[in-house]
């Protein structure tokens, strides 16, 4: 792991979920940690949780093929990670605050 060059508040955005947490970006990796503090995610049923991947997540950029930014109403609003094995991982979206990159 390398030194963490930006890191900014972001929401992983999944199927029946949307879990708060910390985007950080390396100069070698991506990594979500979701905030397991958080009100709303502790109100999660755990059944839901064993099946969302990357509530902890950690991308290498040798692994990542290509990152889409994703819009709605014409604001920037997620990201999604293809990995070069031509998955979606996470299979969900990415959402850092915009207004503090």
């Amino acid at each position: 792991m390398g030194p963490v060059v930006l890191s900014t508040p972001a929401q992983l955005v999944a199927p029946v979920i949307v879990a708060r947490g910390t985007l950080s970006i390396t100069t070698t990796e991506i990594y979500f940690e979701v905030d397991e503090d958080d009100p709303s995610f502790k109100r999660l049923d755990s059944t839901v949780l064993a099946y969302s991947e990357g509530l902890h997540g950690k991308w290498m950029f040798s692994e990542i093929r290509a990152v889409f930014s994703r819009r709605y109403l014409l604001q920037n609003t997620g990201l999604e990670v293809f990995m070069a094995n031509r998955s979606r991982h996470p299979t969900h979206s990415l959402h850092p605050k915009w207004d503090s990159i």
